[in-house]
């Protein structure tokens, strides 16, 4: 039962140990102005804390609140909770073990007082949350937002389990906090961050490790207008929307602007951002890299408007164990341009982007002056459209994706996709790389002609130099030695082509002739007018062991993308004067390597070093099991000499059937040696 007034009781002596350690209770109604501070650490609170209409508590820098089973901080009137970089304040459970779920929440009232800002956005007066930890909470999270609009800033909120910060109808402030391992087992909605017709500005937040059935990191429904700008969010889970998931009335709107969405993973729907009847969203320049799910491994997009925008976003690497790896937009007609959307993969169709329906007044989904490679599927890796979609592409690069760059299914309407660059010039076979009408009388018809005959989208207006720079710095060109795991600095000049943002281009690294797609490396403008572009790579390899010969035009490096370490590639050396440096011909250390390619249809090689103890042979197993930990093949079982050795797979079980798409683990066992990766399989 909650208390009609606030307790306290001050500096309890508590003698463990010999040791006195100060403490302060607290719990029920603070009535007028109150100032915790860090004299009196730690505050334990013993029943529910609520900051009543018209009342201010200010928590100053290195306060610790500790909260019993159960218990929350409850805000009607305002909360200031200020930490410094060095001297976060901390709200955590009491519990001698804690974990998620210990205590409830941080929750932000419809009466509680929003955040006010000045012209510039520099914050005013109004609830804050600012350089704290959150962690171990429980009933709706860590931070919870109904009708609420805080600013949460830079914040560490952690271990929490119904969200970190709930806000019910108000507005404040969240900055540079740490959101992490909260878990959302109540009302399944926001891991991290629960928002409820509310509109807080979160920024520069590391939210990480935490789960709910829908918004793993930030979950937002109802006529909310939240600002989810510079927050690394990653690692989150979900069924829906691993990182970011909202559900919107018509009406809402919401700016996620300049975060790092990574490795976040929903088991259903939209791996880094799930959307649902959102109406004028802006997704941009954003880092949507290496999420996963079911369906839309990036982004997916339910009957979403054409007033969302999607656009200058890097979409990376993302893996959808079904359909749109990069995206996937269901009855939707979002704008979509300006963006990288390279590198992903799904098991079945569309490895950039999926889409399918159509939007409820039937707009068009745009998509424009994107630069789309490098994706892969089983069927399409480009764009692949379903079930009546309504289509509209112009100004793209759509290249290097399989067989096709855009496949149609079900589709009656035709679909207009002049002036986009294929890869060539040649009719034949852009045709060829479209699967339409002329393949399927009963679908509709791609009209792609005219087309363009140079790259465009995310690249300079023009080009005059691309080189190899020997550090962080880009100063000085590379002419000194080279050794493995030394980085390829990769800085192109040109001309600026769209002076509003700072764009994305790729370099591809290609081998030999064999190799027909090899490895994109991502480059960034270093400012929106500068026409610079950097980006980086790792050299794995080098084919030379003779030390005294000079790696020449014409001979080869082995370099992986930094964007994705499972990306490698055998390139030709094109700058002489670069030497090998100091190699040894035999392994200083035992390494495993990430399958190449990954994910695979039909065989893959596994790559792996083994170093010299006395000159003695080691005994090595290298294995693969399945997501159960079951053993599904034993591809080494033997002593080796060290040395480098390298080992194909078919995807064949022991008893020589093929096993099913998705996701297996390969083991390396030598010595003291244990090591797992992860492989995809695509049938």
């Amino acid at each position: 039962m909650r208390l009609s007034h606030l307790w306290i009781t001050a500096f309890v002596a508590v003698i463990l140990s010999q040791t006195t350690i100060a403490q302060t209770e607290v719990g029920g109604d603070i009535t007028s102005d109150t100032a915790w501070t860090a004299a009196g650490n730690p505050y334990i609170v013993v029943d529910t804390v609520r900051v009543l209409e018209g009342v201010t508590l200010s928590i100053e820098p290195g306060v610790r609140v500790k909260f019993d089973t159960a218990h929350s901080l409850e805000v009607a009137g305002i909360l200031v909770a200020r930490g410094t970089a060095t001297d976060s304040v901390t709200f955590t459970s009491n519990a001698p073990s804690p974990q998620p779920g210990d205590w409830g929440s941080i929750k932000f009232d419809s009466t509680s007082v929003d955040a006010v800002f000045d012209s510039l956005g520099n914050y005013l007066s109004g609830s804050i949350i600012e350089c704290c930890r959150i962690e171990y909470g429980g009933e709706e999270g860590g931070i919870c937002c109904d009708r609420a609009s805080p600013f949460i800033h830079q914040n560490l909120i952690t271990a929490n389990a119904v969200s970190g910060i709930s806000c019910y109808g108000s507005s404040p402030k969240i900055e540079g906090n740490r959101i992490e391992g909260n878990a959302d087992s109540l009302t399944d909605y926001g891991g991290g961050i629960f928002c409820a017709s509310s509109s807080p500005t979160i920024t520069e937040n590391l939210i990480c490790g935490n789960s709910a059935q829908y918004g793993g990191g930030v979950f937002c429904y109802g006529e909310s207008y939240p600002r989810i700008l510079d927050n690394t969010i990653v690692e989150n889970w979900a069924l829906r929307g691993g990182g970011i998931c909202c559900f919107y009335y018509p009406k809402a709107s919401a700016l996620i602007s300049g975060n790092d969405i990574r490795g976040n993973t929903a088991a259903d729907l939209g791996g880094g951002i799930y959307t649902y009847g959102t109406m004028a969203w802006d997704i941009n320049t954003n880092n949507i890299i290496g999420n996963s799910a079911a369906n839309g491994g990036g982004i997916y997009c339910f009957n979403s408007s054409r007033l969302m925008n999607i656009a200058h976003n890097i979409i990376s690497h993302n893996f959808a164990s079904d359909n749109g790896g990069g995206l996937f937009c269901n009855s939707s007609a979002p704008t979509i341009s300006d963006n990288s959307i390279i590198g992903n993969s799904a098991s079945t169709y569309g490895g950039g982007i999926y889409t399918s329906g159509v939007s409820h007044y039937h707009f068009p989904l745009s998509i424009t002056q994107n630069n789309i490679t490098g994706n892969l599927a089983t069927l399409c890796g480009g764009i692949y459209s379903a079930d009546s979609s309504y289509l509209v592409m112009d100004y793209n690069n759509l290249v290097n994706m399989g067989q096709y760059e855009v496949y149609l299914n079900g589709v009656s309407e035709d679909v207009n996709a002049i002036n986009n660059w294929w890869g060539t010039t040649n009719l034949d076979s852009i045709e060829a790389k479209i699967y339409d009408y002329c393949d399927d009388t009963t679908l509709a018809e791609v009209h792609f002609n005219p087309f363009l005959t140079l790259p465009v989208i995310g690249n300079p207006a023009s080009v005059y130099s691309l080189r190899l720079k020997s550090d962080s710095t880009y100063s000085n060109d590379l002419t000194t030695d080279l050794w493995i795991g030394a980085e390829m600095y990769i800085q192109l000049e040109g001309t600026d082509s769209d002076s509003l943002s700072c764009d994305q281009t790729t370099v591809t690294l290609k081998g030999n002739l064999t190799d027909t797609t090899g490895i994109q490396v991502i480059l960034t403008e270093t400012d929106t007018t500068s026409g610079i572009f950097r980006g980086t790579a790792r050299i794995d390899s080098i084919s030379i062991e003779d030390l005294s010969i000079e790696a020449v035009v014409g001979e080869t490096l082995t370099v992986i993308s930094n964007i994705d370490s499972t990306q490698f590639v055998t390139v030709l050396v094109g700058k002489e004067g670069i030497k090998e440096g100091n190699i040894s011909p035999i392994p200083k250390e035992i390494a495993l390597f990430q399958n190449y390619p990954n994910p695979f249809n039909v065989t893959t090689l596994i790559r792996y070093h083994l170093s010299a103890v006395r000159g003695r042979p080691t005994a090595v197993t290298l294995k693969v099991y399945n997501l159960l930990g079951q053993e599904v093949i034993t591809l080494v079982d033997k002593e080796q000499k060290p040395g480098k050795y390298e080992v194909s797979w078919d995807g064949r079980n022991r008893s020589v059937e093929e096993v099913a798409s998705g996701i297996y683990f390969y083991r390396l066992s030598a010595r003291d040696f244990h090591q797992a990766r992860k492989l995809v399989i695509l049938k």
